[in-house]
C-alpha cells in the first residue's frame, strides 16, 4: 500500500523503509523514529498486547511509537 512508510521485523531485527512512499523529510524522520521505537520494544509483549484485545490504534506500543514521532524535529 502507498500509505505504508516503514515497518520493523523483530524476527530479522531490521527496519524496512518504503522510500517510494515517503513524500517528505518529515515523513521519513517520523517513520525512522516510529520504527526505532518498535526495535526497542519487546516482541513478546507486542504479541501479548494484541492477544489481550488491543488493535493497531490503541495498542500501547503503537501509541508510544506514535507519541515519540511528535519529537521528530529534534532529529533534523
Amino acid at each position: 500500500p502507498s500509505d505504508l512508510y516503514g515497518e520493523y521485523c523483530s524476527m530479522m531485527n531490521e527496519i524496512t523503509v518504503y522510500w517510494k512512499n515517503i513524500p517528505s523529510l518529515e515523513h521519513l524522520t517520523r517513520t525512522l523514529v516510529d520504527e526505532y521505537q518498535h526495535y526497542l520494544q519487546s516482541p513478546s509483549w507486542m504479541t501479548r498486547y494484541y492477544n489481550m484485545g488491543y488493535n493497531y490504534n490503541d495498542h500501547p506500543y503503537e501509541v508510544q511509537a506514535f507519541s515519540a514521532e511528535e519529537d521528530w524535529k529534534i532529529f533534523i
